[in-house]
C-alpha cells in the first residue's frame, strides 16, 4: 500500500478526536489544526492521503460537534468555514444526525421571536447539513436562506457580514451554487407571506451583498437562474397590484439582464417581456390613484427637465455635461429656455457624486435633488416609488414643459414617462434603441443604429477635459507600462468585459492574433471573466496574449493599446470616443446600412483597407491584418488619425450647431 503525504498527520488527527474531550478541549485542538488543514488541503483541492483516511476524520468530527450539541453548547457561526473539510468527500447520511436535523428544520421553519437568533439558528443547520453530507444543496438553501433576514439587523451584525464574503470568496464557492440557492429560496408563497420589509430588502440583499462578492458580478447565472424566478414574482405582484414590490422587482431585473444585453434584439426583448407590462401597470395606478396630469404653462421661458438615474462622471455624464456647458454658452437658448437637471437617486447603484452636482451648477443650470430628499435612512431598502412621485410632483410644481429621460430601463424612468409627468416627453438614448414605453412623443440621441423607431439625431463634441486629459502625462505614463511588453504591437479595447463576451468578437480576434504573431491584446474592464475564459479556449486563443488588466485609467491606457478592436455588437463607450481624441487607430465594425458607408462611397474609399471602419465581419477581419502587416501603413493611418482628432478638436469651437440641433428637437417635440 502506498503511503502519501497526509496520512499520518490526518491519521493522528482523527485518533485525537476520536477520545473523549471536553467542548474547550475540542475547540481548541481544531484551532490549532484548522490552519494546517487548511494549507494542506490547498496544495492541490484536497488532502494527499487515502479516502477511507479523510473519512475517518470527518466522522469523527461529525460525531463530536453532535454530542456536544446534545449537551448544549452552542456553535459558533465561524463553523462554517469547516466546509472546506466536509467538501473533500461526500459521507453518508447519519440517521442519528438526520432525526436531529429534522427537529431542528421544523423549529426553524416556525421561530420568529428574533432575527439574530434565527441567524445563528441557519449557520447551525448548515454546519449539521455538511457534516451529514448534503454538499451542494445545503450550501446552496444556506445562502438563499440571507434573503429572509431584516438587512438593518445584519448590518448590525457586520462580523457576519465580512465572515460570509471571506467565506465565499476564500473558498472559491461557485456562483451558481450561491445563485441557483437564492432562486430556490425565492418561493411565491413564502414571499407573499413575508413581511413588506422583508420582500423589499431582498433586493438589498442580491445587488448590495451578493452581487459584489468577488466574482460574482455581472455574471451569466444572475440571468439564465434568477431573471426567471424574479419575473415570476413581478407578474405575481403585478397581478395583486403590488406597486412598491413591482418597481423593486423591476428594478433588480433590470440590473441583472440589462448589464448582460449585447444587442438590441435582446433589448427589444427584455422591453416586452417587463418594460411594456410595468408601462402598462405604472400608468393603470396613476389613473387609479388620480395622480395630477401636467398643464400647459405660459412661461417666458419654456422649462426643460432633464431626468437622470444619479449624478456621477460616467460615460453618459461627459456627454450630457458637454451639452451643458453648449448650451450655457449661447444666449439665445439661456433667453428662451430654462434647464434644470433632475437625480433619480438610484443609490443602489451609488451616491450622486457632488463635484459633479457643483460643476453643472457651476454652468448655470439648478440641480433638483428632491428623489434624495425623499430617501428614508432608517429602512435598509428605498422605495422607488417614492422617489418617482417625488420627481413628479417637483416637475409639475415647477411648471416643467418638457421632460427629457437621458436612461431607460429603471421602474422611475418608465413610471415618470408612463404616467404623464409632463406636458411633452423625450426619451434621450445612451445605446438603447429599443426602449418602448407608454408617454414618449419623441426620441433623440447622439448616435445613429438600426431600429424601427424615428430618432431625431445630433452631435454632440465631447469637451477636451473628458476626451484628452493630462496628454502629455498619461502619455509618459504609458511609456513605462509599454515596457512589459517591449516590442509588441498592443491590441485591445476599453470597457465592461460583458462587451467582450460576444463569440462573433472573440472569433474574429482569434483570427487577427493568429495572424499577427507579434502582437497582444489588452482587456481593459472590470465583469465576469469566466464566460470569456471558456471561448478563449473555444477559439484557440492563448490567454498569455490575452490579458485581463481589470479596471484601467482609459486616459492611460489610451496611450498603452496601439490598435483598438472595438467590440461588437455591443461596441465600447465614450472610452472609445476618448482613444480617438488622442488621435489614435481604432477599428470600429458598423452595420452595412451605416451613414459612414456613404461617406466612404463619396471619397472612392469604400474597397481601401486604409481606414477605421468595417461594414462586416470579414472586412473587419482583413483590415486589421492588412494595417497590421507593415508598420508603415500603420504609421501612416496613425498620422491620419492624428489629422482627425485635431479636426475633432476644432470643431469644439463650433457648438452652435450642437445647440441649434437641441433647440429644434425639444421644438419639434412640444409642436408634436
Amino acid at each position: 500500500m502506498n503511503v502519501m503525504v497526509d496520512d499520518a498527520y490526518v491519521a493522528k488527527l482523527t485518533e485525537v478526536l476520536s477520545q473523549p474531550l471536553d467542548f474547550e478541549t475540542f475547540e481548541g485542538i481544531l484551532r490549532s489544526n484548522i490552519p494546517e488543514l487548511y494549507k494542506r488541503s490547498r496544495v492541490t483541492g484536497t488532502f494527499q492521503c487515502s479516502h477511507e483516511y479523510v473519512i475517518n476524520l470527518l466522522e469523527a468530527l461529525r460525531a463530536k460537534l453532535y454530542v456536544y450539541l446534545k449537551e448544549g453548547h452552542l456553535l459558533e457561526n465561524n463553523y462554517i468555514n469547516l466546509w472546506f473539510l466536509f467538501s473533500q468527500t461526500s459521507l453518508r447520511n447519519d440517521a442519528t444526525l438526520s432525526s436531529f436535523i429534522a427537529l431542528l428544520e421544523q423549529s426553524y421553519a416556525t421561530y420568529d421571536v428574533t432575527q439574530k437568533e434565527r441567524f445563528i439558528f441557519a449557520h447551525l443547520l448548515f454546519v449539521l447539513k455538511m457534516a451529514n453530507g448534503e454538499g451542494v444543496k445545503c450550501l446552496s438553501w444556506f445562502m438563499g436562506e440571507h434573503l429572509w433576514f431584516d438587512g438593518k439587523s445584519y448590518h448590525l451584525m457586520d462580523a457576519n457580514a465580512q465572515a460570509l464574503r471571506s467565506f465565499c470568496e476564500s473558498f472559491e464557492i461557485p456562483v451558481e451554487w450561491v445563485i441557483q440557492g437564492l432562486a430556490d429560496s425565492l418561493d411565491v408563497e413564502r414571499f407573499l407571506k413575508a413581511s413588506y420589509a422583508t420582500r423589499m430588502g431582498i433586493g438589498t440583499w442580491i445587488l448590495g451583498f451578493f452581487w459584489q462578492i468577488k466574482g460574482f458580478e455581472n455574471h451569466a447565472s444572475w440571468r439564465d437562474i434568477l431573471y426567471p424566478v424574479l419575473k415570476q414574482l413581478f407578474v405575481t405582484c403585478k397581478e395583486r397590484g403590488m406597486m412598491e414590490e413591482v418597481m423593486n422587482l423591476h428594478f433588480l431585473m433590470s440590473h441583472i439582464v440589462t448589464n448582460r444585453i449585447q444587442t438590441q434584439e435582446e433589448m427589444k426583448e427584455f422591453n416586452i417581456e417587463i418594460e411594456e407590462e410595468a408601462s402598462a401597470f405604472y400608468a393603470k395606478w396613476a389613473e387609479e390613484q388620480k395622480l395630477s396630469l401636467p398643464k400647459t404653462s405660459l412661461h417666458v421661458k419654456k422649462k426643460i427637465a432633464l431626468v437622470k438615474d444619479r449624478i456621477v462622471e460616467n460615460s453618459p455624464f461627459k456627454v450630457e455635461f458637454s451639452l451643458l456647458s453648449a448650451l450655457s454658452e449661447n444666449e439665445d437658448f439661456k433667453k428662451n429656455y430654462e434647464l434644470i437637471v433632475y437625480s433619480m437617486a438610484i443609490i443602489e447603484k451609488s451616491l450622486d457624486d457632488e463635484r459633479c452636482i457643483e460643476s453643472i451648477r457651476n454652468l448655470g443650470f439648478e440641480v433638483r435633488c428632491v428623489a434624495f430628499e425623499s430617501l428614508n435612512p432608517k429602512t435598509n431598502f428605498q422605495s422607488h416609488l417614492t422617489r418617482a412621485l417625488a420627481i413628479r410632483h417637483d416637475m409639475q410644481k415647477n411648471e416643467i414643459d418638457t421632460m427629457i429621460v437621458v436612461n431607460n430601463n429603471t421602474p422611475i424612468a418608465s413610471f415618470l414617462l408612463s404616467t404623464r409627468s409632463c406636458v411633452k416627453q423625450i426619451f434621450w438614448s445612451h445605446g438603447n434603441f429599443e426602449y418602448d414605453v407608454l408617454g414618449i412623443d419623441k426620441r433623440m440621441s447622439h448616435f445613429s443604429a438600426e431600429t424601427k423607431f424615428k430618432f431625431s439625431l445630433f452631435d454632440i463634441p465631447i469637451l477636451e477635459q473628458f476626451s484628452n486629459p493630462q496628454s502629455d502625462f498619461f502619455e509618459k505614463e504609458a511609456i513605462n507600462i509599454r515596457k512589459k511588453w517591449a516590442g509588441k504591437r498592443i491590441l485591445g479595447s476599453i470597457g465592461r468585459l460583458i462587451k467582450l463576451d460576444s463569440d462573433v468578437y472573440l472569433e474574429a480576434l482569434s483570427k487577427i492574433l493568429s495572424n499577427n504573431p507579434n502582437t497582444i491584446y489588452l482587456a481593459c474592464g472590470k465583469g465576469d471573466m469566466q464566460n470569456i475564459r471558456e471561448k478563449l479556449i473555444r477559439y484557440h486563443i492563448d490567454e498569455e496574449r490575452f490579458i485581463f488588466t481589470g479596471f484601467v485609467n482609459p486616459h492611460l491606457y489610451g496611450y498603452v493599446i496601439d490598435y483598438y478592436l472595438d467590440t461588437f455588437p455591443l461596441h465600447s463607450g465614450e472610452a472609445l470616443n476618448e482613444y480617438i481624441a488622442k488621435g489614435r487607430v481604432p477599428l470600429i465594425l458598423l452595420n452595412k446600412n451605416h451613414i459612414a458607408k456613404d461617406t466612404y462611397i463619396r471619397l472612392g474609399m469604400l474597397d481601401s483597407l486604409e481606414k477605421i471602419h468595417a461594414f462586416s465581419v470579414e472586412e473587419y477581419v482583413k483590415i486589421a491584418n492588412y494595417i497590421l502587416s507593415d508598420d508603415t501603413i500603420f504609421e501612416k493611418v496613425k498620422k491620419n488619425m492624428i489629422l482627425f482628432a485635431k479636426q475633432v478638436s476644432e470643431k469644439l469651437l463650433e457648438i452652435k450647431k450642437t445647440v441649434d440641433d437641441f433647440v429644434n428637437i425639444v421644438e419639434e417635440a412640444n409642436h408634436a
